[in-house]
């Protein structure tokens, strides 16, 4: 073998070996993914008149899985829009 078709096996183990590896982790993977045809959103809006309360508020939101939308003036205080994919809600306990 000369060095010309030695640089090629090497560059051709490492591409199979880094494409290997690649697909190796996405099979893997452990974030939920939606299934297919599914992209209702439930929403979750509260207001709030201070910072404190807002931010008790957000942050159980928060750790249900909620992620902030859109923020307005209300007539008490702040309006806070969270919403989260419909299929990624916790089922209802029995």
């Amino acid at each position: 073998m000369n060095r010309t078709q030695a640089c090629w096996s090497i560059v051709g183990a490492l591409v199979l070996g880094v494409g290997g590896a690649s697909l190796a982790h996405a099979e893997k993977r452990t974030d939920p993914v939606p299934p297919p045809g599914v992209g209702t959103w439930s929403y979750l809006c509260f207001s709030g008149s201070s910072a404190s309360e807002v931010m008790e508020k957000a942050n159980r939101a928060g750790a249900q899985g909620w992620e902030m939308v859109s923020a307005a003036p209300g007539n008490h205080g702040s309006i806070w829009c969270f919403r989260q994919p419909h299929w990624a809600r916790p089922l209802p306990a029995e």
